[in-house]
Order: structure tokens, then C-alpha cells, then sequence
């Protein structure tokens, strides 16, 4: 069954669900809904402030419409919170989230901060609020033996809504899920693609283009890839610029590469021996070479080290070791590495991440595949460290297969 209504993620049986999973693979769009989610909550709240009603008229809920009919449902949440797992992933209480995540980006001032605590701990008791925890696949909890973040027994107004990839979803007892909902991807991949296209070319030839861009798709075998958003404005943007795609994976996150790197140098030089084939007939790799093979280095002995602490999000003490900090800028103006800012009371010190999961998995392949020797050293041991140790690494497989298998 198909959801299309907001009141059916959260309520069964006219009450609320207190805790609703959504899985997905990687690139579905799960972060991105979650967003989504968050304005249409930002909108039916300044627009209710407007008319002081919690009952909008017919011209407002079209000028807010969305997928959701329902998004005034969404008025019935007094706060909304959303937490990014991979910058807590040794906390385990979700109150210390908001804390760390929010309170302490909003405040520098100790005193202003404690009062905040003290005015998130009531709201939180008295308010019906809403907390998104994004990426409990990219979560641990201390010591790893957590499989959920946990509210205190007081904020039972507090409704969680928490996504995942599938593989997590198997390692935690199914009683504690109230609803469990699967996350596909794009709804019309075409209608997406046709108003992509409609920004990138002249109107009039928009029906004619769109159409071959749906034979092209059908052609290569490509349906599938356009359920992921990043895939489709991938396939899409290649297939307007005349690059012609089989439909490997390796070969359209080479083409992501591509277009973040040229951002960060201009500079064009094809590989007269390509390491690997889909790196065949690209033009801002080689440049860049040197500083891709330490950022994927960095990316694979972070994804496979010992402690799941600074994995997927790390400082410039991580940043160092890889000799990645003399090219901070450079990272950071192509896109592959984001930064976070924290707020301290003693300093501002930032955090950083690969732009997106699955881009760390590439590059995390793509040094295996240039250092097989990793395989019997770092790789043997991650996997030992317990039975469900793979499960979190089989996007690296993939990858890894489709560069050298």
C-alpha cells in the first residue's frame, strides 16, 4: 500500500505511533524526506500563526501542497526535532541529542544553555513532539551494545520517527517497532526527469527530448537506478551532456566524482592507462589523483576501524593522519567532504563527513582495489568482529565487484 497521507505514518487506529521506522537503500531519498517533512512542519506552523486557526482554508493548503494531502495534520506537533545519528553515535539517550545536536549550536553562554536544558526536559514532558533520527544504520550506541537511542520514561509526549537501511532493521527485536514502512525511492521517476529536463532545455523541444530520454532509459536498462534521486539527476545530467551510461554503478559514481572535482580544479587530463574502466574517458580525475587515492584512504581505514566513533564523522586530527589537511579547502570546495561548526564554550572546532555515505563506500572500494593486500590485514579482522559485520559493508562489496571483481 502505497502511503499518502501523513496521519498514516504516525497514527493507527486514531492513536499516535511512538515509534515508526522507515528503511530504504542507499540513495532512496530517506534524509531527503525527512527534510521535506521538516518544511511542510515549518510551513503549516507560520502559516497557523497567521490565522490563528488550526484550520487552514482551501487557498492556503493549495498554495502549501505537497505529495502529503494531509500536511495539516502535521499542526498537532509542538516541536519538531531533527538528529543526524552519525554525529551521536555514542549517545544513547535522545535528550543528550538535542542537547549536543541543537541547544549547543544555538547557545555559546553556559548559563544560557542550562536554562535551555531545563526548558527542553518540560517541553518534552508536557508537549506532543516530534524527533527524527536519521541513519540508525550509521548509529552504535556506547560500547555497541544499544540497539536503539532511548527517551527517559518522563517524555512520553515524545513521537519517533527513524530511518534506516534495511540490514539494520534485523538486528533488533520487531516489538519494539509500532509501524515498519518501506522506502522505494522516486514516485514517477519520469515525471521527476521531465522537470529536471524542463530547467535544462528550450520548452519547445522538451516533449521530444524527455521521450528520448525515456527510450535511452528503457534501452540501457536503467529503470531501476531512477528510484534513487542522486542516480537519476546523474543518469539525467550525463544523458543531456551526450555521455552514455551501461548502467554500472562504479561508472555513474565516477561521473559524481567528476563533477565535484571540476568544481575544486578545472584542470583536464584524461588516464592513458585507467587503474580501473569506469574511470576510462574521464578528464578531472587524473588531475586530482594524488589527493583522491587520501581521500580514499582515509575513507576506508575510517569505515573499517576498530571503533565506530569516528567512521563516518571525524576532526582534523583524522584529517592529519591521511595528510588531508593541507587540502582541506580542496576538499571542501569540490564537496566530497563537508564541515560541520561546534560550538564550544573554550573554541570553534568543526566536524567533517563524505558528502554522502555510499560516496565513502566508492572510495573506500576503490582503495581495497588498489591495496588488495588490505584484505587479509584491516578487512579480515572488521569481519570478525562479529556475525553481523558484513551486513554493514555490502555496498563496499558491490562497489568493490564492479572495479575489480
Amino acid at each position: 500500500m502505497k502511503i499518502k497521507k501523513y496521519e498514516n505514518l504516525f497514527l493507527k487506529h486514531a492513536k499516535e505511533n511512538h515509534k515508526t521506522f522507515i528503511q530504504g537503500e542507499t540513495g532512496t531519498g530517506k534524509s531527503t524526506f525527512l527534510a521535506k517533512l521538516v518544511i511542510d512542519w515549518c510551513r503549516i506552523k507560520k502559516v497557523e500563526k497567521q490565522l490563528k486557526t488550526k484550520i487552514a482554508n482551501t487557498d492556503t493548503q493549495r498554495n502549501y501542497a505537497s505529495f502529503f494531502k494531509d500536511s495539516w495534520s502535521l499542526h498537532r506537533y509542538s516541536f519538531v526535532f531533527h538528529i543526524t545519528l552519525r554525529n551521536s553515535v555514542t549517545e544513547i539517550s535522545i535528550y543528550n541529542m538535542i542537547k549536543e545536536q541543537i541547544i549547543d549550536s544555538i547557545y555559546s553562554s553556559e548559563d544560557d544553555r542550562k536554562m535551555a536544558y531545563t526548558l527542553l526536559n518540560e517541553i518534552m514532558k508536557r508537549e506532543l513532539c516530534l524527533i527524527l533520527l536519521d541513519g540508525l544504520d550509521e548509529w552504535t550506541g556506547p560500547g555497541g551494545g544499544y540497539n536503539l537511542p532511548t527517551l527517559v520514561t518522563s517524555h512520553r509526549q515524545c513521537v519517533i520517527l527513524i530511518t534506516t537501511r534495511p540490514w539494520k532493521v534485523g538486528t533488533f527485536n520487531p516489538s519494539e517497532m509500532d509501524t515498519l514502512l518501506q522506502r522505494e525511492g522516486v514516485n514517477d521517476p519520469f515525471e521527476l526527469s521531465r522537470n529536471l529536463l524542463s530547467v535544462m532545455i528550450d520548452r519547445k523541444e522538451l516533449i521530444a527530448k524527455h521521450l528520448l530520454f525515456m527510450r535511452y532509459v528503457s534501452e540501457k536498462k536503467l529503470n531501476d537506478l531512477l528510484l534513487s534521486p542522486m542516480m537519476l539527476s546523474v543518469i539525467l545530467c550525463s544523458y543531456a551532456e551526450g555521455i552514455t551510461l551501461k548502467g554500472s554503478k562504479c561508472e555513474i559514481y565516477c561521473i559524481i566524482l567528476e563533477s565535484l572535482l571540476k568544481k575544486a580544479n578545472s584542470k583536464i587530463s584524461e588516464f592513458q592507462h585507467p587503474p580501473f574502466p569506469c574511470f576510462t574517458g574521464t578528464q578531472y580525475i587524473q588531475p586530482n589523483i594524488e589527493h583522491l587515492n587520501r581521500l580514499a584512504e582515509a575513507a576506508f581505514h575510517l569505515l573499517f576501524s576498530n571503533t565506530r566513533k569516528n567512521s563516518l564523522v571525524f576532526g582534523i586530527s583524522e584529517l592529519k593522519l591521511y595528510k588531508l589537511e593541507e587540502e582541506l579547502e580542496t576538499s571542501l570546495k569540490s564537496g566530497i567532504l563537508s564541515a560541520t561548526p561546534k560550538a564550544s564554550v573554550l573554541r570553534l572546532s568543526s566536524s567533517f563527513s563524505f558528502i554522502h555515505k555510499s560516496l565513502q563506500e566508492f572510495l573506500a572500494a576503490y582503495h581495497i582495489a588498489r591495496n588488495t593486500q588490505t584484505i587479509n590485514g584491516q578487512i579480515s579482522g572488521y569481519l570478525k568482529r562479529s556475525n553481523n559485520s558484513y551486513l554493514d559493508v555490502t555496498e563496499v562489496l558491490t562497489f568493490l565487484c564492479g572495479l575489480d571483481i
